[in-house]
């Protein structure tokens, strides 16, 4: 919420995903070898592909960045991706069609004027097959895609009453995918930029940021944590062993009575490729600005911290006078003639809070 107050709502949104048949990865590998079997150098690669990809970010390929937050993740199946949120300063931010059109789009490249493009497209940016004809895929509930890859052709580029737009999706050209034998259309395409599909020959999905109403959203999946497992444990004693052991009988009987829902443990998922991540030390995020938690309370009515063994009383008489951000910034006015005309919300951008002197002080 801090980033949207200072630089306003993303303006795209890019996941980017390993692609295990880059010339990096399969020039590597040895007699006999499949990219499952060098999880370390998918790692490596997918690092180094990464922060090029950044650096163009970072030079403008896009438009002028003045904000960015991207965010490693890892699929049960080992690949690495990644998400990205961008804003665009206001000469590059996408208005109408035209800008939609040139930095977004979601049908099959010319394969005579794009050949890398089509390459990339027909073999990393097909969604499906679902539908009617194919209820069981993952992304059918109650019969529709929640993709939302099922409708009808369109012409132009327009917006949904939710604020997502709907690209440009011409009934032009068509291709048999050889993983699925299906033919696939346009329909079929997920959003890429034409620039970063030819250079990097991988799935990169970019979405337009259109209204305010998903940003909401975009945030939440960006930092929704890691894959979790819940661990059951049981305590199992041999049945034969029962009738001559009755210390086991009494201990079993005790244990079924203590349940506490299952006494169940919540664990971290952990793929081997997010295990080689971490032995590298690469970087899981970045881009989240530094930002200063402010204190809101009635006077004497803070927040006070206590440990288990303290006495409550003593603690809450001692914390009494505690100094807490927003007692300061009334102090900070009295100081201060340069913090009369800066809001409390704002302070942070002005003055630096020191933990140890509790005392806001000018940057």
């Amino acid at each position: 919420m801090a980033r949207v107050r200072k630089f306003g709502k993303p303006n795209l949104f890019i996941t980017f995903t390993c692609n295990i048949k880059w010339k990096e990865i399969t020039d590597t590998l040895l007699l006999g070898q499949t990219a499952k079997d060098r999880l370390e150098l998918i790692t490596c690669v997918f690092n180094l592909k990464l922060d090029a990809l950044l650096k163009d970010i970072k030079d403008g390929v896009l438009g002028n960045v003045i904000a960015k937050i991207w965010v490693i993740e890892f699929q049960k199946r080992s690949l690495p991706h990644t998400h990205i949120l961008l804003i665009l300063d206001e000469a590059s931010k996408l208005r109408t069609v035209e800008d939609y059109n040139s930095m977004v789009s979601a049908e099959i490249p010319d394969p005579i004027h794009h050949p890398k493009a089509y390459k990339t497209v027909t073999s990393c940016m097909v969604h499906g097959p679902c539908g009617p004809d194919f209820l069981n895929a993952q992304c059918m509930e109650q019969g529709k895609c929640k993709k939302r890859y099922l409708g009808s052709f369109s012409e132009e580029t327009c917006c949904d009453v939710d604020g997502y737009p709907e690209y440009r999706r011409r009934q032009t050209r068509t291709f048999v995918d050889p993983k699925t034998q299906c033919v696939v259309d346009n329909w079929w395409i997920v959003p890429y930029n034409l620039h970063l599909a030819t250079k990097y020959h991988a799935h990169i999905n970019m979405e337009i940021c259109s209204s305010i109403f998903a940003f909401n959203h975009l945030y939440k999946y960006v930092y929704k944590g890691p894959n979790r497992v819940t661990v059951v444990v049981e305590r199992w004693v041999d049945t034969p062993s029962q009738e001559n052991n009755p210390q086991a009988v009494i201990t079993n009987v005790e244990w079924q009575n203590h349940d506490e829902i299952k006494a169940y443990l919540e664990g971290r998922y952990i793929s081997t490729s997010e295990a080689s991540w971490r032995l590298f030390s690469f970087r899981m995020h970045d881009g989240t600005p530094s930002v200063t938690r402010l204190a809101m309370h009635e006077l004497g009515m803070h927040m006070v911290v206590y440990n288990d063994n303290a006495n409550i009383f003593e603690t809450v008489n001692n914390e009494q006078n505690q100094k807490t951000t927003l007692t300061e910034y009334f102090q900070a006015n009295i100081d201060y003639p340069l913090a009369r005309v800066v809001t409390y919300m704002d302070f942070p951008s002005v003055f630096t809070w020191t933990n140890g002197t509790k005392k806001w002080t000018i940057r």
